[in-house]
């Protein structure tokens, strides 16, 4: 099964370029582009209105067609009675005045541009489709909207960030409200573009979408409950899906422990620790719905995995050195769906292409940004584009944690989760993450679903979740939003 394809339809995010191509694609299929654009600033109008009073209200407006967006808006606002002010970027460009009659009296030259603190500031400078970092007169703009701590509400993205990838090109102020249109782009939902755009309103302008237009899918359950079946009353624990974790050695085990609870309170119905001799005892004191197994050496753990097991995360805690290489390539070569983290991906920091190697179309890797560059060091460009590449190279589903989390697979189009949260910055939480993806693989979920599906569950425990939490606590809110989504 698939992810709901209504709602891969309107969860689609697209990348500045295949919007300007929607854009194109409209125009030429007859909608003008001044009716576009008329229709984009009434969409900003109605945000503008719904949440602000009647006031003076500064409008920057660039030279492509953002800035046009602005002066229509602007226009729009004298007819309302707004006190308004218009300062052009391309301020000795001719300005068309038979369709902008009453701005003439409202322009004003960008030198005398000057908000104070809690002024309302329309950023109209430049799109989504900035490619280059902000200079010269436009980055002084900038800087006295920061400057004056101005409120801001910008037309499509905050002037500066990069549409592609949310990174700053330079400068870009902090907006309490964006309006976009058509579909969201990466840049509202990645890197600084995700704090900088403020609340975000997205409009349709009838656009006209294909499906190759979608650069990525916002995570949600819209796309993938369907998926999530309850179990039926006749069902046993191991059609429920029988998750192997396997653990460290002596002191090293907390991590792998805490992925087998969060897999045994995401669904699995029996979840098996995998434990050295060392601390097979310790780990057996620790665990009551959790069954301990010892193993020592790789034909106990291939036994193990071949004992109803449909799926096995491997790394957490699990230490270096060849006897972790060996459970590694143990685990690997079962053939089982898997999770590698934590020390599994940092094995072979100096030869990946070993691990590349031994890895199948079922495995998820789950790096956070140290480990995913130790382990593709040659790979750059945005979260988006990393992740992608990663995927295509290893042949395996990558999961990039952060804030905002990308899952990528061959073939697949990439999911962006933004349910990060400071709390979920504690020492653990990424093990939690792994032990309930492993519980999702062993229900039969693809790498793609399994991994989209537990970094939005991971990322929804952790957002409803106070500063104090720690990942003992983890689970249990796992196990909570689950049951909401069933």
């Amino acid at each position: 099964m698939t992810f709901d394809p209504v709602a891969k339809w309107d969860r689609a995010v697209v990348a500045p370029e295949a919007m300007a191509q929607a854009d194109a694609r409209t125009i030429a299929a007859g909608t003008p582009q001044f009716m576009l654009v008329d229709r984009a600033a009434r969409a900003c109008l109605r945000v503008l209105r719904a949440g602000y009073p009647r006031q003076a209200v500064s409008v920057l407006c660039g030279p492509g067609m953002n800035g046009e967006d602005g002066l229509a808006l602007a226009q729009m606002l004298i007819e309302l009675s707004w006190p308004v002010e218009v300062l052009r970027l391309n301020n000795e460009a001719p300005l068309d005045e038979a369709r902008y009659p009453l701005l003439v009296p409202h322009l004003r030259p960008t030198g005398v541009f000057a908000p104070s603190a809690r002024s309302l500031v329309i950023d109209a400078l430049f799109g989504a489709g900035l490619s280059r970092p902000l200079d010269g007169e436009a980055a002084a703009l900038i800087a006295r909207i920061n400057e004056a701590d101005a409120r801001v509400f910008a037309i499509d993205l905050p002037s500066g960030v990069d549409g592609a990838s949310g990174v700053v090109l330079g400068c870009a102020p902090r907006a309490e409200t964006t309006v976009t249109f058509h579909r969201l782009k990466p840049g509202h939902l990645m890197g600084e573009g995700a704090e900088l755009c403020g609340a975000v309103h997205l409009a349709d302008l009838g656009i006209l979408h294909e499906e190759a237009d979608t650069t990525a899918l916002w995570n949600h359950p819209r796309l993938w409950s369907h998926l999530l079946a309850p179990a039926q009353r006749e069902v046993h624990k191991y059609a429920r899906g029988g998750v192997a974790v396997i653990g460290g050695p002596g002191l090293k085990g907390g991590a792998a422990r805490l992925a087998a609870r969060a897999a045994s309170m995401a669904g699995a119905g029996a979840v098996t620790f995998l434990s050295p001799v060392s601390a097979a005892e310790y780990a057996a004191s620790q665990f009551d719905a959790v069954m301990v197994r010892r193993i020592q050496t790789s034909q106990d753990l291939h036994v193990a995995l071949s004992q109803k097991m449909r799926a096995v995360v491997v790394g957490p805690g699990m230490g270096h050195g060849d006897a972790s290489a060996e459970r590694l390539h143990t685990a690997l070569g079962s053939g089982l769906p898997a999770v590698v983290d934590a020390d599994a991906l940092t094995l072979y920091t100096d030869a990946p292409d070993t691990l590349f190697q031994a890895l199948h179309e079922g495995c998820v890797l789950t790096p956070h940004e140290g480990e995913f560059a130790r382990l593709f060091p040659d790979i750059t460009g945005s979260k988006l584009d990393r992740a992608r590449l990663a995927a295509e190279r290893s042949g395996a589903t990558v999961l990039l944690k952060g804030a905002t989390t990308v899952i990528a697979a061959p073939g697949e189009v990439p999911v962006i989760s933004t349910q990060g949260s400071p709390a979920l910055a504690t020492a653990g939480s990424g093990d939690c993450l792994a032990g309930v993806i492993g519980a999702l693989l062993a229900q039969g979920l693809s790498p793609y679903a399994a991994a989209s599906i537990g970094a939005w569950v991971h990322g929804e425990a952790g957002r409803t979740a106070p500063m104090s939490l720690n990942a003992d606590a983890l689970p249990a809110r796992i196990a909570e939003v689950l049951g909401g989504l069933l």
